[in-house]
């Protein structure tokens, strides 16, 4: 199935302090990596994706490919 994908994201999460700097693992100095998944797929030009953040909760994008 060539219209339907997978995709891993990485990155740093930052601004996670006070009551919430223990709400994410690795978070001793403020920052801490984070690691996203999606799952998509694509129909003639038009996508849709689910973003999943752990626990924490999901987002569904909706676009359009240029030709």
């Amino acid at each position: 199935m060539q219209d339907l994908y997978v995709k891993v994201g990485a990155g740093v999460v930052h601004g996670y302090r006070g009551e919430y700097r223990d709400k994410i693992p690795f978070n001793g100095s403020g920052y801490a990596p984070a690691i996203v998944a999606a799952v998509g797929y694509c129909y003639l030009r038009l996508c849709s994706e689910i973003v999943v953040f752990g626990s924490a909760g999901a987002m569904w994008t909706i676009g359009v490919t240029l030709p």
